[in-house]
């Protein structure tokens, strides 16, 4: 699967740091280091033959590439088509996927009681599974609502107080899985009663994870700490 492409998502190296860690003297020794290097070579037009290029490193072993939407999978063709001298970008051999979840899954069953008390346990179902709705046609005609619109009717408050309630669930979780881990380290239960305070379900909390890349625009909400 491609990064996101821009400079930010593709890990790029120079040379000799590579080389540092492959052949006789590196960390995987046995390993050519003149038979690694070409791999991550930016050898199309436009590239920098003296960086080492973690995505293009994956295009060249990788029998199948694709990107996480149409519109990645068609930048990604164009982004990446020296790969492929003489192709046309839209024939670069990366396709695409769809990034999505298994809602069945995904959603709460106390969500999807809430909804189904609006629209109907069947129909409830038949959405999340993503197929078609028995009476959609009949209700494109009449004007009824369709599919989830009928939750719009919910009440403000009971979706505020379900969301408090999931909200404590995770924070439950995690103190549990915390805990946990404190223990496996060779904590003791009397000096980890600091945990019951761990997070605070009536708070706004932000969590920041895995990588951290400009594009992801991680201070965006703390420009303004006031609001």
């Amino acid at each position: 699967t491609t990064h996101t492409p821009v400079p930010a998502g593709i890990d790029r190296f120079d040379r000799q740091l590579i080389a540092r860690h492959f052949g006789d003297d590196g960390e995987l020794s046995g390993v050519p280091v003149e038979k690694i290097l070409p791999l991550g070579r930016e050898t199309y037009p436009g590239g920098e033959p003296e960086l080492f290029n973690m995505a293009v490193m994956g295009l060249r072993l990788a029998q199948r590439a694709n990107g996480v939407s149409t519109l990645h999978g068609a930048v990604s063709r164009e982004m990446f088509s020296g790969l492929w001298p003489g192709f046309d970008p839209a024939d670069v051999p990366i396709t695409s996927i769809t990034n999505g979840v298994h809602a069945p899954t995904w959603v709460a069953p106390e969500v999807f009681r809430l909804g189904a008390g609006q629209v109907g346990t069947g129909r409830a179902h038949q959405v999340l599974a993503g197929g078609p709705v028995a009476d959609e046609g009949a209700e494109r005609q009449s004007g009824t609502p369709r599919r989830w619109d009928a939750v719009s009717g919910i009440a403000d408050q009971e979706i505020w107080e379900l969301r408090r309630e999931l909200r404590g669930q995770l924070v439950t979780e995690v103190r549990r899985r915390l805990y946990a881990s404190w223990r496996r380290r060779g904590a003791g239960t009397a000096e980890l009663g600091w945990i019951d305070g761990v997070l605070d379900p009536d708070v706004l909390t932000i969590g920041f994870a895995r990588r951290v890349p400009s594009y992801k625009r991680l201070t965006l909400m703390l420009r303004d700490r006031d609001r």
